[in-house]
């Protein structure tokens, strides 16, 4: 852990976050890599991630314009350790996702990710912070997440999101700071699903809704 923290620039809660072992990618060594938009380079390292490798990207303030996607079709990220240290920061006029999550036996680790709009006024239409669409027995650590239309949204497209850990330090200056439902068409619910956190500020607490075809409710959070 030590050495993670002198030489690679992470904290030492991020660095405790990687294990020792296996393939570990720094997203600074993506040739897409960009601190005024780090997006392609974090969705480019996600792509060529197998079951077990790691993922890091050490200690920073950066930039996005465009959606971070958290997502591997081919590995489905199991196993996988992924580790976004520092404050990521998107322009507060758009509109788009901050960041899309979907795997499974995923560890995510998000230091702080803003939309730059802290008010607790509510116009109709702002950016989401992160939307989960797929997670079963996955470990989520959040720290703080500001100026969203929904700040952490738990959507299944298909499955059950269920089994998994979600913390996190703030919830601030969002519409829908916590947020459970099915994503339109979809037969699912979020079920089994641990949830521990800090402060929450914003229009509701925790919402939970029942989706367009959804038949069975959200059962078994804490």
């Amino acid at each position: 852990v030590l050495a993670l923290v002198a030489v690679l620039g992470l904290s030492a809660a991020a660095a405790a976050a990687i294990p020792s072992q296996g393939v570990c990618y720094n997203v600074r060594n993506s040739k897409l890599y960009d601190k005024n938009n780090v997006a392609p380079a974090i969705n480019d390292t996600v792509k060529k991630m197998k079951a077990g490798d790691k993922a890091y990207l050490p200690y920073g303030r950066y930039k996005y314009t465009e959606t971070i996607r958290i997502e591997n079709a081919s590995s489905g990220l199991k196993n996988c350790v992924i580790v976004l240290d520092g404050v990521y920061a998107q322009p507060k006029t758009s509109t788009f996702d901050a960041m899309t999550v979907a795997g499974e036996n995923l560890s995510l680790t998000v230091n702080s990710i803003t939309n730059n709009y802290l008010s607790n006024t509510y116009p109709t239409k702002r950016a989401s912070g992160i939307t989960v669409t797929k997670a079963r027995n996955r470990t989520f650590t959040f720290g703080q997440i500001t100026g969203f239309e929904y700040g952490i949204r738990l959507m299944p497209s298909k499955a059950n999101i269920e089994g998994n850990t979600v913390s996190f330090r703030y919830l601030g200056d969002c519409k829908y700071p916590l947020y459970l439902e099915a994503a339109p068409g979809a037969n699912a619910s979020v079920n089994k699903t641990v949830f521990t956190g800090g402060r929450v500020r914003g229009y509701t607490g925790v919402t939970m809704k029942k989706g367009s075809a959804q038949t069975s409710p959200h059962t078994g959070n804490t």
